[in-house]
């Protein structure tokens, strides 16, 4: 049984009443998935962040990139191996890229440019990636478990 988040896209009736129409999009977040963390940029594309398992059973982090209407622009699966992973927080900052924050357990998690490099605990930990999914702009553990948000300064640093 594959498991499915909707996402719905309020935009503006053209021609008639009533002045909002809801448009609904299945995304494929996998067997055993589960949603876990929504963000949207200025330009209104949606991110939404899921743990999922790859068809050999290999857990990773799931992240899927929608335009304002719900159409599938990216997909991104980072990850593996991790044990227990809990996603909390997730922003767009102002580029569009995507901040997640979330607490992981074993030595799966890929450190880019990592703070700490530590596998052996449950940590809770902060990802970076680009507007387009394409690269992970950093990854590590920041220690501690349980983050409880993530947002941007208005300089553009991230706060955990």
């Amino acid at each position: 049984m594959k498991y499915a988040l909707a996402v719905c896209a309020l935009a503006p009736a053209l021609y008639s009443a009533p002045p909002l129409s809801l448009t609904a999009h299945y995304l494929d977040i996998g067997v055993g998935g589960q949603s876990y963390a929504l963000a949207a940029d200025a330009a209104g594309n949606v991110f939404v962040a899921s743990t999922a398992y790859e068809p050999s059973g290999r857990p990773v982090i799931r992240i899927i990139k929608t335009d304002a209407a719900g159409e599938v622009l990216a997909q991104f699966d980072f990850g593996g191996n991790m044990g227990n992973t809990y996603l909390q927080p997730a922003a767009a900052d102002a580029q569009g890229n995507l901040v997640l924050a979330g607490n992981v357990t074993g030595a799966g998690l890929p450190l880019v440019s990592a703070l700490i490099s530590d596998t052996t605990l449950t940590a809770a930990f902060l990802a970076k990636f680009d507007a387009q999914l394409q690269h992970t702009l950093f990854s590590t553990r920041l220690g501690g478990k349980s983050p409880g948000f993530a947002t941007f300064t208005s300089a553009g640093a991230v706060a955990v």
